[in-house]
């Protein structure tokens, strides 16, 4: 899991912001994070924890399985 499955939740997350033409700033505001921790979130740098995961599916208003498939 992880790493092997590349692109996964980072480009869903990317992905996700694109579809609202978002910066990483405006997505890092909306759920009270850094825009460099949202970079490494869309790299798959690091994993956002649950309540992070479950902010961000509520924000972009999508099902947290949405974003990890």
């Amino acid at each position: 899991m992880g790493d092997n499955m590349y692109g996964s939740l980072g480009g869903n997350l990317r992905i996700q912001r694109f579809k609202k033409n978002l910066t990483q700033e405006e997505v890092a505001k909306a759920i009270g994070t850094s825009h460099s921790m949202i970079g490494r979130y869309e790299r798959n740098k690091t994993r956002p924890r649950r309540g992070t995961l479950q902010k961000l599916a509520d924000f972009y208003g999508v099902s947290v399985n949405d974003l990890e498939n």
